[in-house]
C-alpha cells in the first residue's frame, strides 16, 4: 500500500507482466475509484511510436530515456489552486503515476501531466481576456471539475479533464474538456494526428448514429447543432485539428463540444474492435 497527502493507492493485484489485468483501488478524498489495469500486452500493441508536444508547451529537457513495458502503474490525482489576482483563483488537478523503475522517467511524466493542465488553462480561448477581466473588476474562476485516467496500461494513458470556467458578470460556467495521451515508454505526449490512420471512418459512425452516447452536459441539444458541429469538425481534420478523444479498455470516445457561449459536451463512445483498422496507435 501506497499513501500520500489526501490519497491512498492499493493494489489488490500486482501484475508482473504476465497476468490480463489487476486491480488498483484509489482513494482521493472524497471518492474512491476502483481501476483495472491491463497489462502483459504485446510489443506490437507498446510501440505506439510518439511525437514531441507542441513548442508553445513545456517539455522537462534532458537525455532521452525509456522504460520497458511489463507492468501497469498506479496513480493518484494531485489538486492545487493558485491566484490570479483581485480575488480570482484557478484550480488545477492531474495524475501522478508512480511504481515505474526508472524514476527519471517517472518525474519526466509526472512533471508533462502537471505542465499540460496548465497548459490547457493558459491557451484556452476563454482564458485570453481573464487579466482584462480582472483589471475591470470581473472576478473570474477557473476549475478542474473532474480529472479521470480513462486508460493506463504498460505504455499508454488516457487522461480526461473537464473544466469551467466562471466569471461574477456571466449566468453561468462556460464548460469544456480536454484529453491527451502520454506514452509512458517515453514520457512523450502523442498528438491526436499521430494516433490515426482515417478519422473520417470514425466520423462517419458519428454522423450515422453508430456510436453511443454515454453522457453530456444539461442543455447540450437545445443549445447546440449537432450536424454543424459535425460538419465543423470534419472541415477541421485536414489542418490537423482533432476533437478531444480518449480510450478506456475496450471503447473509443469521442467529445463532441458545444459552441454556444456556455459551452458543453457530449461523449461517444464505439467499440475499441470496430474502428482498430483506422488506428496507427493500438493503446
Amino acid at each position: 500500500m501506497q499513501s500520500g497527502k489526501g490519497g491512498e493507492v492499493r493494489t489488490l493485484f500486482a501484475g508482473d507482466g504476465t497476468e490480463e489485468v489487476r486491480t488498483v483501488i484509489v482513494t482521493f478524498p472524497p471518492e474512491t475509484v476502483i481501476v483495472t489495469v491491463p497489462v502483459g500486452v504485446t510489443d506490437e500493441a507498446t510501440d505506439p511510436g510518439t511525437v514531441d508536444i507542441p513548442d508553445t508547451d513545456v517539455t522537462t529537457a534532458g537525455p532521452e530515456v525509456t522504460e520497458k513495458p511489463g507492468k501497469g502503474y498506479e496513480y493518484t490525482m494531485h489538486t492545487y489552486e493558485r491566484s490570479l489576482g483581485g480575488g480570482s483563483t484557478a484550480s488545477f488537478t492531474y495524475p501522478r503515476i508512480s511504481g515505474m523503475a526508472n524514476e527519471t522517467l517517472q518525474t519526466k511524466i509526472n512533471t508533462l501531466l502537471g505542465d499540460i493542465t496548465e497548459y490547457d488553462f493558459t491557451s484556452a480561448e476563454f482564458s485570453k481576456d481573464y487579466a482584462d477581466s480582472i483589471a475591470s473588476g470581473v472576478t473570474v474562476g477557473y476549475r478542474v471539475d473532474e480529472c479521470d485516467v480513462t486508460l493506463i496500461n504498460s505504455a499508454f494513458m488516457s487522461v480526461r479533464w473537464r473544466v469551467s470556467y466562471n466569471r461574477s458578470n456571466a449566468d453561468e460556467a462556460y464548460r469544456t474538456a480536454f484529453v491527451h495521451h502520454i506514452n509512458l515508454s517515453t514520457g512523450k505526449e502523442i498528438k491526436t494526428k499521430d494516433i490515426f490512420s482515417d478519422f473520417y471512418t470514425v466520423l462517419d459512425l458519428l454522423e450515422g448514429g453508430k456510436m453511443t452516447r454515454v453522457e453530456s452536459t444539461d442543455g447540450f441539444d437545445s443549445r447546440s447543432d449537432f450536424s454543424s458541429l459535425l460538419k465543423n469538425m470534419r472541415a477541421r481534420v485536414p489542418y490537423s485539428v482533432f476533437p478531444p478523444v480518449y480510450f478506456t479498455s475496450d471503447t473509443l470516445c469521442v467529445i463532441v463540444c458545444s459552441e454556444h457561449q456556455s459551452g458543453g459536451w457530449a461523449e461517444y463512445s464505439v467499440p475499441l474492435a470496430d474502428v482498430r483498422h483506422c488506428l496507427k496507435v493500438s493503446p
